[in-house]
């Protein structure tokens, strides 16, 4: 039991701290007004909390939701690379060597912090109680499959979209209006009412921007 614990307190206390971190860093993009997204923050402090007291459910809902983010993280880590044409990849990185790099670690961080926490809730001893009182024990097959159930549903869905006749004619109005020079692809695709609304992005060997398209469908 003591080996128990120890091991819930030492996942919640990393969980804690990143999630404080996390909460900071929100904190601070808003005051700057910069965009910010993430899934930690406070459930991070609050599931951290309860690791912390021993709660039997923290430990089953921090470990189902661990597996759900590894399958999700590692879905899209093997699907998104094959949404973007290789070229915009290759200039991306050219361009903005230092926010690809702080953007690839911040992933790879987190997938770390989540697998190592699975893990930890994996271990016998965490393990024990549930198996003394006639729980299931076995991995969260579930969680697994819905995680990358939804990555490669959506990935499939934001494919469509970004390649059906409303995007093919965004990029033909695109090089009309801003010429051969750039090749252009789709990023996203709004309808408001009957107008159309396409962002894309145009680049080529040397440079790449943002432009936007719209029209008004018959």
């Amino acid at each position: 039991m003591d080996d128990r614990r120890q091991v819930l307190r030492r996942v919640g206390i990393v969980l804690c701290v990143v999630g404080a971190c996390d909460v900071a860093l929100m904190i601070w993009c808003i005051a700057q007004g910069q965009s910010y997204s993430s899934s930690l923050n406070m459930f991070a402090v609050t599931a951290g909390f309860f690791l912390i007291r021993g709660s039997e459910r923290a430990v089953r809902i921090v470990r189902w939701f661990s597996a759900y983010y590894i399958a999700a993280l590692g879905s899209a880590a093997l699907v998104i690379p094959f949404m973007f044409p290789m070229e915009l990849w290759i200039l991306t990185i050219r361009l903005y060597p230092g926010a690809t790099f702080i953007s690839v670690f911040i992933l790879l961080t987190v997938f770390g912090l989540i697998a190592w926490a699975y893990w930890q809730l994996r271990t016998e001893p965490v393990l024990l109680p549930s198996s003394n009182s006639g729980r299931r024990i076995g991995p969260p097959r579930l969680a697994f499959a819905l995680g990358a159930a939804l990555v490669i549903g959506v990935a499939g869905s934001v494919h469509c979209l970004l390649n059906d006749d409303t995007a093919r004619k965004a990029v033909l109005l695109a090089k009309e209006r801003y010429g051969e020079d750039y090749r252009y692809f789709v990023s996203s695709v709004r309808w408001s009412g009957n107008r159309a609304q396409v962002r894309l992005t145009a680049y080529n060997a040397h440079e790449m921007r943002p432009v936007q398209i719209e029209w008004e469908q018959d």
